[in-house]
């Protein structure tokens, strides 16, 4: 798949809130190297997204509190203000001689002075600059003239998280925007909405590293990364808000080692998934076809004039609901077709048919041999969408 070009965006990022996530064609952030493509990676899989140093900036930008010129000295955790060049800094995270309060030792040296991009948690404030250095007024200069006024914000009173909403017109309509700020031992998690889905998702651990990001465009095409220890160890694509293309894992003490890759359409399993040993041996391979495990039997029937049940296709697989009871609908020993004639709707025999709320905390499955149903089964539904 080949990635779009990125719009233009950083006023359209601050009107919008959410065009922190354009361009997907990318993501390893540079201090953090994408992963080298393994040997036993088949020929034909997809590029490597990258995450780049200029993403990480339009970001940073698109999610900040306050830009300030400052300085910090002996006190890691404590961040002088000379002056604020953007947005506003929150009174009750400043220390009693001005100093702002940091919610995590910042990557760059005890002491440092230049430009920081700061965002606002509940523990304090935290620095999103791309390099572990403050930023250079020249960059900050071309970055600046392209920023708008700070946003009013309704702030919400929930403690567990820093919760901040507000309206904005994006395309003529009113739409509701959100951030969300979590912070737990040092680790920081921001997140973007537009009318209640995630656009946006950046996390850093303890030190400052980046461990996840996730960003759409304004049409939901974009791209999804994990790191560990700076490695890559899982990536993906995305068009229209779904999955599409292909997907990896790599091997988290193995990163050059390929885990597994998944193909997506349209947010489902849809090709070949092939996992690997960490040795690099082929240890499996499944083909799916539009969400089922292949082969599938279609139904090929007239449509039920009430149907009872509903077919689901997810990024976590392929599963029904019911209108009402299915007690003694199915039965071992019965044929596919008997079982179609009551389902009336596509299944794959080899993944077998899943209810996940038979009952409000209860699964039912059903499991298929040689034609005919081979045993129906129940259990806790919070471990119905593990494989099956």
């Amino acid at each position: 798949m080949t990635p779009a070009a990125p719009p233009l965006l950083l006023h359209m990022l601050r009107a919008a809130y959410i065009f922190a996530v354009l361009a997907w064609g990318a993501a390893a952030q540079r201090s953090a190297p994408a992963a080298s493509p393994p040997a036993t990676a088949p020929a034909d899989r997809h590029i490597m997204p990258q995450y780049t140093a200029e993403m990480y900036l339009e970001d940073s930008l698109a999610t900040a509190d306050a830009v300030v010129m400052g300085r910090t000295d002996g006190d890691a955790r404590a961040l002088r203000v000379e002056r604020v060049l953007w947005g506003a800094v929150h009174p009750s995270l400043s220390g009693v001689d001005g100093s702002l309060r940091l919610c995590a030792s910042p990557r760059w040296p005890k002491a440092a002075e230049g430009i920081f991009i700061l965002l606002r948690t509940r523990a304090g404030w935290f620095c999103m600059n791309p390099a572990p250095a403050p930023l250079a007024e020249q960059q900050w200069q071309q970055c600046a003239a392209g920023l708008r006024g700070a946003e009013q914000w309704e702030e919400d009173a929930d403690q567990s998280a820093l919760t901040l909403r507000r309206l904005a017109d994006r395309g003529g309509k009113r739409v509701r925007l959100s951030r969300v700020v979590y912070e737990h031992g040092g680790e920081v998690t921001v997140e973007m909405f537009i009318e209640g889905v995630r656009v946006f998702r950046r996390q850093w651990d303890a030190d400052g590293q980046l461990l996840s990001v996730f960003r759409l465009d304004d049409r939901g095409d974009g791209m999804s990364i994990s790191w560990h220890d700076r490695h890559i160890v899982s990536c993906a694509w995305y068009s229209a808000g779904r999955l599409h293309g292909v997907s990896c894992e790599f091997y988290r003490h193995k990163p050059e080692q390929l885990r597994r890759e998944t193909r997506w359409r349209n947010g489902v399993r849809h090709g070949p998934q092939r996992t690997w040993s960490e040795d690099g041996t082929l240890s499996g391979e499944v083909m799916y076809e539009d969400g089922f495990v292949a082969p599938v039997v279609r139904y090929t029937g007239p449509p039920p004039d009430k149907p009872l049940f509903t077919l689901h296709k997810t990024e976590m697989g392929v599963f029904y609901s019911a209108a009402g009871s299915i007690e003694g609908l199915f039965r071992p020993g019965m044929s596919i077709e008997q079982v179609m004639e009551i389902l009336k709707l596509d299944f794959s025999p080899a993944e077998g048919i899943l209810f996940p709320f038979y009952r409000p905390d209860r699964y039912l499955h059903i499991g298929f041999a040689g034609g005919r149903v081979s045993n129906i089964r129940t259990g806790d539904n919070s471990r119905c969408f593990e494989r099956r």
